[in-house]
């Protein structure tokens, strides 16, 4: 997930950087996780997750589906939201990704 001023955002479309870098690996994820929760930390593990999961040869499909697993720590209703939140990012990153490929062609 990209921050963004937002008066500025309308005139450069300019991305701020993270203040996190991304994880790549279980124990940079397990670090981050480690750090107070707050919306860039959410964003940067999302992100994170999605990558890793990628790396694995996991589809958004089965992402989903181990969100959507019942378990102790979450109730339906944030599973289902987080699993929805799964999806719109993973749609971003590919958009982006994209973009950027574009871009360098």
């Amino acid at each position: 997930m990209i921050r963004q001023h937002s008066s500025a955002s309308k005139r450069l479309k300019q991305p701020l950087p993270m203040a996190y870098p991304i994880p790549t690996n279980r124990e940079e994820l397990l670090t981050l996780c480690r750090q107070p929760a707050d919306s860039e930390i959410l964003a940067t593990a999302i992100v994170g997750i999605i990558q890793w999961a990628r790396t694995q040869g996991q589809s958004l499909a089965d992402l989903q589906a181990e969100i959507l697993t019942e378990d102790q720590l979450l109730e339906p209703e944030q599973r289902q939201w987080l699993s929805e939140l799964l999806l719109k990012t993973w749609q971003q990153l590919e958009t982006t990704s994209a973009t950027h490929s574009a871009e360098s062609s």
